[in-house]
C-alpha cells in the first residue's frame, strides 16, 4: 500500500508540471489625450481561472472611474484557453503633462510591474473668452459656437473642429434639441468638410452637458459634432458659418407646452495652410508630434536565424497614413516590408502605430539598429524636420551567409521546402508528450502488479 500511496503522490506531482502556466501581461491606451478623453490600463491573463488584481494606483489630473472585467475564450496555437481582461478607467479632467508612477500590480497573487511613463494631456476645449463675447446672443443667454484648435498649419498637419451649444446658468428658456438632430448634424457636417482635407468625424452618440466659464461667467456646453481634417495641399480652408435649429419650450396661459424655433448661427472661421519646407521625403513624411519606443528586446542572435522587431511610434497626428520604409538591404542584413497594427479613434488627434519588421542577419558583428531603423517626420512644434531612431544594439554571431541584397524576397524563396525544426523547436509539447507516455507506462505497470497480486492470492 506505501509503494501505491508513493505512485499516487507521484501522478498528482507529473500533473501539475502539465498544468499550462497563466500568461499575464499589461497595456495602456494612447498616452496622448485631450480634457476629457479616457485613459485605461488593461491586465491581460490568460490560461488562469483566476482574474484576481489588487488595488489601481490613482493619477495626478485623472478621476478614476469604474473597473470591467471581460471573459472570454480564445484560441491560441489550435489550442482553446480561458481569457480575462481587466480594464481601468481614468478621466483626464486637468491639462498638462503629468507623471504615471512605477507601479507593482498584484495578480492572482503574482507581482506584476507597470512601467513609469508620461501622460500628456492637452487644454484646447474651451473656447477664448472674447470670442464668445463676440458671438454671444444677450437676450437669449445661448449661442452655438464653432471651435477650432488653431488658426495656422503646415500640410499634413491636424486641426480639430467642434461645435457646442451654449446655454448660461442665467437663461430662464428652457431649450430641447429638435427631433430632427441627427440630420442637421449630418447637413452640418457636409457643409464643413473642407474638399481638400482628411477626416475623421468622432461620432457622439449621447450628448452630455458639460460645465465651462467664461469670464467668470457659468455656462453649460452641450457639445454633438467633432472632426478632425488633415489637409492634403496648400489651400486656405474656409470654414463657413453654421445653423442650427432649436427647440424654445414654454408654458402657455392655458398651461398648454408652446415650442417656438430659434435658429443660431456660429461664426465662420479661416485656418491658413502653408507648404512644408523643401525635404526629399517632404511627400511621404507624417506630420505632427511623435515619440519611437522599440517594444522588441534584442541582444544576440546566430546568422540566418530570422529576427522579429517591433517598433512603436505614437503621438498626435495622421497615424493611419503613417508609413515606415523598411530598411535597404546590405551585406549584413536583409529587411522584409513591415506588418504594422495601428489605434486611433476616430475624432481623436493621437493614437499610435506599431511596425513589426522580419530581419535576417548575414553577417557576425555588433550593430547599432539606430543605423538602420530611423523614422524622419515634421515636427510642428520644433517647425522642422526630426529623425527619431532606434537606441539598441544587436550582437550577431556565426558564419557568414550570402545572399542577393537586391532581391528582398530571397530568403524566403522555397520556405515550403524548409524544416521547420531549423526555425524552432516547441520543447513544452516535447515535455509534456514524454510526461504523458510515461504516466500511461506507470498506469500500466501499477494494474499489472495489482493483476499479479490477485493471482498469487488465488
Amino acid at each position: 500500500m506505501r509503494w501505491i500511496h508513493t505512485c499516487f503522490l507521484l501522478l498528482i506531482g507529473l500533473s501539475g508540471i502539465c498544468q499550462e502556466k497563466a500568461d499575464i501581461s499589461i497595456s495602456t491606451s494612447s498616452k496622448v489625450m485631450e480634457v476629457g478623453d479616457v485613459f485605461s490600463i488593461k491586465i491581460n491573463i490568460k490560461g488562469s481561472q483566476n482574474s484576481n488584481v489588487k488595488a489601481f494606483p490613482q493619477i495626478e489630473g485623472f478621476q478614476k472611474e469604474g473597473r470591467s472585467v471581460s471573459h472570454a475564450n480564445v484560441k491560441i496555437d489550435d489550442k482553446t484557453i480561458l481569457q480575462h481582461i481587466v480594464t481601468q478607467n481614468y478621466r483626464a479632467i486637468k491639462w498638462g503633462t503629468f507623471d504615471l508612477p512605477e507601479y507593482e500590480f498584484l495578480v492572482n497573487g503574482k507581482a506584476l510591474l507597470l512601467d513609469a511613463e508620461e501622460l500628456t494631456v492637452s487644454n484646447s476645449e474651451n473656447p477664448l473668452d472674447t470670442e464668445l463675447v463676440d458671438t454671444l446672443i444677450t437676450n437669449e443667454d445661448a449661442l452655438l459656437f464653432l471651435f477650432v484648435d488653431k488658426s495656422n498649419i503646415v500640410v499634413g498637419e491636424g486641426f480639430r473642429v467642434n461645435l457646442a451649444f451654449y446655454v448660461s446658468d442665467d437663461n430662464t428658456a428652457s431649450w430641447e434639441f429638435p427631433k430632427n438632430l441627427t440630420q442637421q448634424i449630418n447637413q452640418i457636417s457636409n457643409q464643413l468638410k473642407p474638399d481638400n482635407c482628411l477626416e475623421s468625424r468622432r461620432e457622439i452618440i449621447d450628448i452630455k452637458p458639460e460645465p465651462a466659464v467664461v469670464k467668470g461667467k457659468n455656462y453649460i456646453k452641450y457639445k454633438f459634432f467633432e472632426s478632425v481634417y488633415y489637409p492634403l495641399s496648400q489651400k486656405s480652408i474656409e470654414l463657413s458659418s453654421a445653423r442650427l435649429n432649436m427647440d424654445k419650450v414654454s408654458i402657455g396661459a392655458d398651461s398648454s407646452r408652446v415650442v417656438e424655433v430659434r435658429s443660431f448661427f456660429s461664426r465662420g472661421y479661416t485656418v491658413n495652410v502653408s507648404a512644408l519646407p523643401e525635404h526629399p521625403l517632404k511627400d511621404r513624411v507624417a506630420v505632427g508630434k511623435f515619440k519611437l519606443k522599440e517594444l522588441s528586446k534584442v541582444g544576440a542572435v546566430k546568422t540566418g536565424k530570422i529576427l522579429s522587431y517591433s517598433i512603436n511610434i505614437k503621438g498626435e497626428g495622421n497615424v493611419k497614413t503613417m508609413l515606415f520604409d523598411k530598411p535597404e538591404n546590405d551585406k549584413n542584413f536583409d529587411f522584409y516590408p513591415p506588418q504594422t497594427e495601428y489605434t486611433q479613434t476616430e475624432g481623436y488627434i493621437s493614437g499610435e502605430k506599431t511596425f513589426t519588421f522580419k530581419v535576417f542577419p548575414k553577417d557576425s558583428g555588433y550593430f547599432d539598429m539606430g543605423n538602420y531603423f530611423y523614422w524622419v517626420y515634421y515636427d510642428t512644434q520644433k517647425q522642422e524636420y526630426d529623425t527619431l531612431k532606434a537606441k539598441q544594439s544587436l550582437i550577431v554571431t556565426g558564419e557568414r551567409i550570402e545572399t542577393s541584397a537586391v532581391n528582398s524576397k530571397g530568403v524566403y524563396d522555397n520556405l515550403e521546402q524548409r524544416s521547420i525544426s531549423e526555425r524552432s523547436i516547441n520543447y513544452r509539447s516535447i515535455v509534456k508528450v514524454s510526461i504523458n507516455v510515461l504516466l500511461f507506462l506507470m498506469l500500466v505497470g501499477m494494474l499489472f502488479i495489482f493483476d499479479f497480486r490477485r493471482q498469487r492470492r488465488e
